[in-house]
């Protein structure tokens, strides 16, 4: 799934010719802008977006142009004529996609007894709420510095996406 708020994603599109190109919108027809644009087996591209995507649809389309093709007319009097031009075929828009927010802590956050020892703070993952695949997540402070606070309190997670998209933080509630 897509994420937004995220930059360098890559997008899955089906049923291009390798030789068109794509366009990438908001619902709002707000171009997003592509850096790379791979075509693969099967009519499907891969672009990657530089731009964060938006929380809610994105849509494709793709042209395909040919150079100085020459058919066969009628002029004005009737006459067959050949002509030169360049000419330019648009794609209706592609069904969209939806993208979902960005990384969030799941509702309840992180429940323990302060002080006891049976709270398991190795996987803090299952308190972000569909980190992507390949993400990694960590405390950013060492548990053991502040699991005998007494009170509700945010501590800071942090994601690390893969594919080199860098690292985002969630604040995680603890009770």
């Amino acid at each position: 799934t897509y994420k937004a708020g995220l930059t360098n994603q890559q997008i899955k599109i089906n049923n291009v010719l390798s030789s068109s190109s794509i366009k990438l919108f908001k619902a709002d027809n707000t171009p997003l802008t592509i850096t790379n644009t791979t075509y693969v087996s099967g009519n499907t591209a891969v672009v990657t977006v530089s731009d964060a995507l938006p929380n809610g649809e994105i849509k494709a389309r793709s042209s395909i142009s040919m150079n100085n093709v020459t058919y066969t007319t009628q002029d004005e009097h009737g006459r067959a004529i050949d002509v030169t031009r360049n000419e330019s075929v648009d794609s209706n828009d592609s069904a969209s996609v939806h993208v979902t927010p960005q990384l969030q802590a799941t509702t309840e956050g992180a429940v323990f007894i302060k002080g006891g020892d049976g709270f398991d703070f190795g996987h803090v993952e299952r308190f972000i709420q569909n980190p992507p695949h390949g993400a990694t997540v960590a405390w950013h402070d060492n548990p053991d510095t502040w699991k005998n606070t007494v009170g509700n309190t945010h501590k800071t997670a942090v994601v690390t996406l893969p594919n080199g998209q860098g690292t985002r933080n969630v604040e995680v509630p603890v009770k």
